[in-house]
């Protein structure tokens, strides 16, 4: 109940705000890859590092924009990014049996803050744009590999995951193209430049790569007024 009165507050404050401090404001959501990087220093278990395979996840945020210029704006985006990777491992018990990996996601639940600068390459009906700036993300919760361990499900890596930074920072680059400034398609890039966790014997980090649809809810209330 809580987070749907302060969904409702927030759409609320971008609709008081038309007209001053926003230009634009609306929602995205769409499928994305995310995946981190293990970098051990120690020969020993140099075989375990590179790139996990790729997850497939979700994201949801709600945008908003102000013009700075004809063709600049500055873009803020606030919403809920699932990253993490699929485990590509085997586990085995103390005595050499292999155990069965009922999920192998490993499920990152990030808040995420972005602050970009929006470019518009044209003026037309279809309108193609690219963003640049910084991503914030949040660990909210996780959920590591869950495998079947004597008939039971045993969840792996908590202890890591727990160690893991509550705050990373990403790059953020992307493009797209947008319909009578009403609806979009975009894709983005997101490289975190911090670390995930890192110690005397590893180093994580990541990247996500999205594909979001979106609706401009500012020009379409200007559009139903019309």
């Amino acid at each position: 109940m809580n987070k749907i009165i302060l969904s409702f507050l927030i759409v609320l404050s971008f609709t008081k705000a038309e007209g001053q401090l926003i230009d634009h404001f609306g929602l995205k959501t769409g499928p994305g890859l995310s995946n981190l990087h293990w970098k051990y220093y120690y020969d020993d278990f140099s075989d375990l590092s590179g790139w996990r395979d790729n997850m497939t996840g979700f994201s949801g945020q709600l945008f908003a924009e102000k013009d700075i210029h004809k063709y600049f704006s500055l873009h803020t985006a606030l919403g809920y990014i699932q990253k993490g990777y699929k485990n590509d491992l085997k586990f085995t018990t103390g005595e050499g049996e292999e155990l069965e990996v009922k999920k192998p996601n490993v499920l990152l639940h990030q808040l995420s803050l972005d602050i970009s600068l929006k470019v518009n390459l044209m003026n037309s009906d279809f309108m193609p744009y690219i963003l640049t700036g910084l991503r914030g993300d949040y660990l909210l919760d996780y959920r590591g590999v869950i495998v079947d361990f004597h008939g039971n499900d045993s969840e792996l890596d908590k202890e890591l995951i727990d160690d893991f930074n509550k705050f990373t920072l990403g790059a953020l680059m992307g493009a797209g193209l947008i319909y009578k400034n009403l609806v979009f398609l975009e894709m983005e890039y997101n490289p975190v430049l911090t670390k995930y966790f890192k110690s005397d014997l590893i180093a994580i980090t990541g990247h996500y790569f999205g594909l979001t649809a979106g609706l401009n809810i500012h020009q379409l209330i200007k559009n139903k007024k019309q």
